[in-house]
């Protein structure tokens, strides 16, 4: 899953505690803003 673009959804301090590698740190409403293509694979998880 190279290819996946992995969203935490949690709150900022548990990111910083502790994440996936590579992962980003964004919520919900930032999601479309930030995510401009369609054919994006996205893992999300909380």
């Amino acid at each position: 899953m190279n290819n996946h673009l992995f969203i935490d959804l949690r709150d900022k301090q548990d990111y910083l505690a502790d994440h996936i590698p590579g992962s980003l740190h964004m919520s919900l409403e930032d999601i479309t803003r930030e995510v401009t293509d369609p054919q994006t694979p996205i893992a999300l998880y909380c």
